[in-house]
């Protein structure tokens, strides 16, 4: 229901960006993955002027896209832009997290012996 009324509203106003955020956010919600990928991704180019807000579709997008370096690039965007600090902060406690998953080299981190 909320994907169909953000779809709606994007239709009407597809110039705004923060529709765009909202549309991914509900597809998200909805389980619908790619297609909040691609809301998100529309979404940016309208945000240029809105740090505030791209710092949030930027960490948002974090959680749809499956690239380990492509999660990393928008985590640095999002904290580079200096919008948002609460997101901001979010991006570089996520950054960290996944830093830790995977090593630099790419391979997982191996596992403690008991």
């Amino acid at each position: 229901m909320k994907a169909q009324l953000a779809g709606e509203l994007v239709a009407k106003y597809p110039e705004c960006g923060l529709l765009y955020m909202h549309q991914g956010n509900a597809l998200l919600v909805a389980g619908k993955t790619p297609q909040a990928v691609d809301a998100y991704r529309k979404g940016l180019p309208l945000l240029a002027d809105n740090p505030d807000a791209k710092t949030r579709l930027l960490v948002n997008m974090v959680q749809c896209v499956e690239d380990h370096q492509e999660k990393l690039n928008l985590l640095d965007e999002a904290i580079a832009l200096q919008g948002n600090l609460v997101a901001a902060a979010q991006a570089a406690l996520i950054k960290r997290m996944l830093l830790r998953e995977r090593p630099a080299g790419g391979a997982a981190p191996s596992k403690p012996h008991p």
